[in-house]
């Protein structure tokens, strides 16, 4: 493993650091129709009807 320079350790940190304006630019809010919802017991629903499909009779 090569050993890193100390400014190299500190260029490396620098390129993730965010910039002035990108910390004070506010961003945009969202309009009503933009906002995507989450139904967070789809999931539960969608393995259920999965478990109920393969456990019907075929036939």
């Amino acid at each position: 493993m090569n050993r890193r320079s100390p400014t190299q350790i500190v260029l490396d940190s620098l390129i993730f650091t965010p910039t002035r304006r990108s910390r004070n630019k506010t961003k945009p809010t969202p309009t009503a129709s933009e906002v995507k919802s989450y139904d967070p017991t789809y999931p539960l629903l969608a393995k259920r009807w999965l478990r109920v499909k393969a456990r019907r009779r075929h036939g």
